[in-house]
């Protein structure tokens, strides 16, 4: 005990020896001469396009999740809105408008362009599951209280109700001027589309909560409780076949070259025979019961509750390629434009490749979402719990490239990378020099338009003339962008030459200069290093939001420590074993979806 003593007061006496210790703006020139990109991929937007209408849950009839129109690729939020209701639906779009479920504040009417809202219909559901289905001048909807409504288009009046004496949870699909749905009173239901008069409806063997009739060639396939898949005629409701799986069918099918692609609770995935309800094949995986697919380009895609997206052969269920996503995910995916979206547990938003598997984006700033849609240009998540609805539309993407210093001269190209034009292009070079920043030369010009693909050559008339450490920002945007590229980068120089030059967009946040106790800042420190005593977590965070980083990796005097993927970037670093006065070196690399890569380094003292 005595010893102890004794080593406890020499540490804090030489903690309290090591603390107190002294321990011009100028014209810009523009190669106006446009190239065009060999490599790029985009289409131009036609304003003038027929767009492609997602009218029903999962597109259409026979739940493709495809549509034929362009789609978003990268992340740029176009709109947002609050519904102030959580959202158990998905939503249809129809001649550029947004319909949308609520639970306990009816269904929205938005405007596709700018979120605003149209009308909102006073028929109120204590929890609307079913998605809205839009057919010529009617909207139908189902809810908690067993009634299918009807809404005028035009403004949300109700015009009719169905009513069947279960909760109606599925999403109807039209199919030949009728409406059909299930219940939980155990029966699938046909009505006339016009006036709701009954036409048929067949009993099950258990109630019908969640699967989504799909239709194709005059025969209606759902799921039940009861374990069956069935397979009913469409005009007058008598059975064709059933099919019966290891458990529940709560995932609604999808019908694709005479095949039916089904999920069960017993956590496999099957391909019936849509003529005789024969299995050709069915997929194991322990997370895929509430899985929903898609079909693109004789390709089967669909996610699954491991974290993992898949794009399968139809034909037999073999693997084609798979992604690993950050979480489970659930609900079905919307495809366009060769790319896939759908969201995962987390609420992060992926756009893949839809023949490569390949991220072409993510966005992670959401709560979770399911079922998103495609129209013309646009992809819209809705998060289920906090009733926001997120538009990602087309738009220009200005990106800079080939940055270099020749004589003192700074130079760069900006492209468009984007599906639009960009309006009134202009940019701005910024030098600031040492520790203060002190600006030392700034150029600025504009361009009236970029074309998608078009690229445009700038250079800085005055030259680069200085010593010492130089700071460097490329700022290019446009009237109608939604996200700035900016490019920094940081040397040494030595007249017209910079030596060093690297890229940098992310800042070490703490440690700051001080002196640290347990994970808390007691005392400041100017001119040493930081002094850190017990476990800390060091964070960091992006210089510029409008760049996209896709993780930040963090390193203890060149040992990897560990990741973060969301901003502020934190990693706890633990003490070890006990070392007075050691030097370390705390490194911390982002990576930015654009293939970009900044290092941030620290030196501090770690004395316990």
């Amino acid at each position: 005990m005595i010893l102890k003593n004794i080593i406890k007061k020499v540490i804090i006496f030489s903690i309290f020896i090591l603390v107190m210790l002294p321990g011009i703006t100028t014209g810009v020139s523009v190669n106006k001469n446009l190239k065009q990109n060999s490599n790029s991929e985009n289409k131009s937007l036609d304003e003038n396009q027929v767009s492609d209408n997602w009218t029903m849950f999962m597109h259409d009839s026979q739940h493709s999740g495809f549509s034929d129109c362009l789609a978003p690729n990268d992340n740029i939020i176009k709109w947002s809105v609050d519904l102030d209701a959580s959202i158990y639906s998905s939503p249809a779009v129809f001649n550029n408008k947004i319909y949308v479920a609520t639970r306990l504040n009816g269904v929205h009417c938005i405007n596709a362009e700018n979120g605003e809202h149209i009308w909102i219909s006073e028929t109120k559901e204590d929890h609307a599951y079913s998605s809205v289905a839009v057919y010529k001048d009617k909207l139908y909807v189902g809810g908690w209280s067993g009634l299918l409504f009807c809404l005028n288009l035009s403004n949300g009046e109700e015009l009719w109700n169905f009513s069947v004496g279960g909760r109606i949870l599925t999403s109807p699909a039209i199919y030949n001027d009728k409406v059909y749905f299930g219940s939980n009173n155990h029966n699938i239901y046909c009505i006339n589309a016009s006036d709701g008069k009954h036409i048929w409806n067949y009993t099950t063997g258990d109630n019908i909560p969640f699967s989504s009739p799909a239709i194709y060639d005059d025969k209606l396939y759902i799921g039940s409780d009861d374990k069956n898949v069935y397979c009913i005629n469409a005009s007058d409701g008598e059975k064709i076949w059933n099919y019966t799986t290891g458990n529940q069918v709560w995932s609604s099918p999808t019908v694709y070259d005479n095949k039916v692609f089904i999920s069960s609770l017993d956590k496999k995935l099957y391909c019936l025979n849509a003529i005789t309800g024969e299995k050709i094949w069915n997929k194991k995986d322990n997370s895929i019961e509430w899985s929903l697919t898609s079909i693109y380009n004789n390709s089967l895609y669909v996610g699954s509750g491991n974290n993992t997206f898949y794009r399968l052969n139809p034909d037999d269920g073999s693997i084609i390629w798979k992604f690993i996503a950050d979480d489970g995910i659930s609900g079905s995916s919307a495809i366009a434009d060769k790319k896939v979206y759908f969201s995962t547990l987390s609420g992060h938003y992926y756009c893949l490749n839809a023949e490569t598997g390949k991220q072409v984006w993510l966005s992670k700033r959401h709560m979770f979402s399911e079922n998103p849609v495609v129209y013309n240009g646009k992809t819209i998540f809705c998060e289920k719990y906090f009733g926001r609805i997120y538009c990602f539309g087309v738009a220009p993407k200005l990106e800079i490239t080939d940055f270099k210093i020749s004589g003192g001269a700074i130079s760069a190209n900006i492209s468009n990378n984007g599906n639009l034009p960009a309006n009134n292009v202009t940019w701005e070079v910024v030098v600031n020099k040492g520790i203060l920043k002190r600006k030392i030369l700034k150029s600025n010009d504009s361009v009236v338009l970029l074309n998608p693909g078009e690229t445009i050559t700038i250079s800085t008339d005055k030259k680069l003339s200085c010593f010492g450490k130089v700071y460097i920002k490329i700022n290019a945007t446009s009237e109608n962008v939604n996200k700035n590229s900016i490019k920094r980068y940081r040397g040494y120089a030595f007249g017209k030459r910079v030596v060093k030059l690297e890229k940098f967009n992310i800042k070490i946040t703490k440690p700051e200069k001080g002196l640290y106790l347990f994970n808390k800042k007691v005392l400041p420190r100017f001119f040493r290093p930081s002094k850190i005593i017990g476990s800390i977590n060091i964070t960091a965070k992006a210089i510029d939001k409008d760049n996209d980083i896709e993780k930040v990796e963090f390193y203890i005097n060149g040992k990897y420590v560990g990741v973060d993927y969301s901003d502020p970037y934190k990693v706890v670093w633990k003490r070890d074993r006990l070392r007075l006065f050691h030097l370390f070196v705390i490194k911390v690399v982002s990576y930015e979806y654009s293939g970009d890569v900044s290092v941030e380094h620290m030196v501090v003292r770690r004395i316990l």
